[in-house]
């Protein structure tokens, strides 16, 4: 899009105001301004807002046949910045000479002050805000912001500018029903500062009234907590097989002792016989591995059936063993992996004191993890210090929303080893595109592009990644030494234990029916004297 406009003409500077107010001067728009006198045409550009990219030539005519070809570069204008006036063309009656401008755009600022806003809630005592926004050694606290300030550390460097930094209290919420922000939002949409440095979610409310400077870092906000040891799981003995698996055994062996029963009787007709009990017995045996009594099974029909089920059973066997043994030896999987698990658990959840953690939830639209907001959260929001946090995550059945880069390190000296194995992080968002953080920059401002551009070359050189590194943790899974030995925990057998204790209770209760049976038979044959 080009503008060609006349200063001479009586409505031009009505023109002009009306276009600096829609921001009109960036790189997107070329401006060509013909003008008589010098001065006075820089008089009518001098208080617009120009965009530090903006493409204007000046053309100054002398006369008929003379002119004189201007480029004017206005960097950070509204800051109190310089304006630049580049000879670049001169025109006469019989030949023109210029040279394009806008090849190349110079972003130099020449010290100009840029307001740049952060928020920063908490300082710890004994430091300095600036030293604590300025220094990763201290802790790793406020990443999102302090990363970001880094980098514009970097960018006032590169190209020349000052920073003025403006603290605020809150990122800042929408106001109900009006399109205005509060915090450091509002600061930025009304372009009060002229971006910040930070590290925002940028959802679809936010865009409407700000500009982005290109991601920044992950969003690595996450659900942190303790995973059980034992979830509601099957009875590991019962695990290997399914319950269709198990009717079927239970009919196949019914069967089986049914025909043996049946096939007995047939041969021996004697009332006294105790084919049942042998029969019953027999299965269990070969289901289990334990062989069978062959001395009552000496017909070929009673041994056939034997064959078949024996084959049967130790296919089964082998299976069910196998299983048992993997599955005692390895450690018991995580089963609470996602937000839709979260959101069935029995865990309180505790929210870490931090400006994003009251914003998170009404800036996603995402369904499992709205679902789990007005399941665990809506309306009893508890707000904790990191140390209280990671208090809460040692208790167990606590979850504490948190960036982890923040906690990692206090956890470290908090949890034991044991309990950091224990350790599971959900994150809020996927890591992936979506959860990229930006940078806030004021709606079509006039440092935009310097923010953008600076943003990019740190990043092809490999210097934004040095920087975020530093307030970046790894955590991975704990390391295990391969010659440890396997050891089988109490809680995983125990309901074998159950089951033998209920056996031997069951055995004594009968016997004691038995003896009380026998003294009564007793006492009935003793005769009357």
């Amino acid at each position: 899009m080009m503008f060609v406009l006349d200063l001479e003409c009586a409505r031009s500077e009505e023109l002009l105001a009306q276009a600096s107010t829609l921001r009109r001067f960036n790189k997107k728009v070329e401006w060509i301004l013909f003008g008589k006198d010098f001065n006075e045409s820089l008089a009518l550009i001098g208080d617009l807002n120009i965009n530090v990219d903006a493409k204007i030539l000046l053309i100054i005519t002398e006369n008929e046949f003379q002119a004189k070809i201007y480029h004017i570069r206005c960097p950070a204008l509204q800051r109190n910045g310089l304006m630049f006036v580049d000879t670049v063309g001169n025109f006469t009656k019989n030949q023109l000479i210029y040279k394009n401008p806008f090849e190349t755009i110079n972003y130099k600022l020449h010290s100009t002050i840029l307001r740049v806003a952060i928020c920063l809630p908490h300082i710890p005592p004994g430091t300095s805000f600036l030293e604590y926004a300025s220094k990763p050694v201290i802790n790793n606290k406020y990443t999102i912001v302090r990363a970001a300030y880094q980098l514009v550390k970097l960018f006032s460097e590169m190209y020349d500018f000052r920073i003025h930094l403006i603290r605020a209290a809150e990122y800042g919420m929408l106001l109900p029903n009006t399109s205005t922000w509060t915090g450091l939002a509002g600061m930025v949409q009304s372009g009060f500062v002229d971006f910040a440095a930070q590290s925002f979610v940028f959802s679809k409310a936010r865009v409407a009234a700000l500009d982005t400077g290109f991601s920044v870092m992950k969003y690595r906000q996450s659900f942190v907590f303790c995973h059980p040891k034992y979830t509601n799981q099957k009875n590991v003995f019962l695990m290997p097989l399914s319950k269709n698996v198990w009717i079927s055994i239970f009919v196949v062996a019914s069967l089986t002792i049914m025909s043996l029963i049946i096939l007995q009787k047939m041969k021996t007709l004697d009332e006294t016989d105790n084919s049942f009990v042998v029969s019953v017995i027999n299965v269990i045996g070969l289901l289990a591995q334990q062989g069978l009594s062959s001395g009552h099974l000496n017909s070929v029909k009673l041994r056939i059936i034997i064959i078949f089920f024996l084959l049967l059973s130790f296919t089964i066997f082998q299976f069910y063993s196998a299983s048992i043994v993997g599955s005692l030896l390895t450690p018991v999987p995580r089963t609470i992996t996602s937000h839709k698990k979260l959101a069935e658990s029995n865990f309180k959840f505790f929210l870490e004191d931090h400006p994003s953690s009251r914003l998170i939830f009404k800036l996603t639209t995402d369904d499992d993890i709205l679902r789990l907001y007005e399941r665990k959260i809506k309306g009893s929001e508890t707000y904790v210090s990191i140390t209280e946090g990671i208090q809460k995550i040692k208790e167990q059945n606590n979850v504490l929303l948190s960036y982890i880069d923040e906690i990692f390190d206090q956890m470290q000296h908090t949890l034991t080893h044991e309990e950091m194995d224990q350790i599971q992080i959900i994150p809020v968002f996927p890591q992936n595109h979506r959860a990229l953080l930006w940078m806030p920059l004021w709606k079509d401002g006039p440092m935009n592009e310097v923010i953008r551009v600076a943003n990019l070359k740190l990043g092809e050189v490999g210097i934004k990644k040095f920087v975020i590194d530093k307030y970046y943790v790894t955590f991975g899974d704990a390391a295990r030494k391969t010659f440890d030995p396997a050891v089988v925990d109490f809680q995983r057998t125990a309901s074998i234990f159950y089951a033998l204790i209920v056996g031997i209770v069951i055995s004594l209760v009968v016997f004691l029916v038995e003896i009380i049976l026998n003294r009564y038979h007793q006492v009935r044959l003793e005769p009357i004297v």
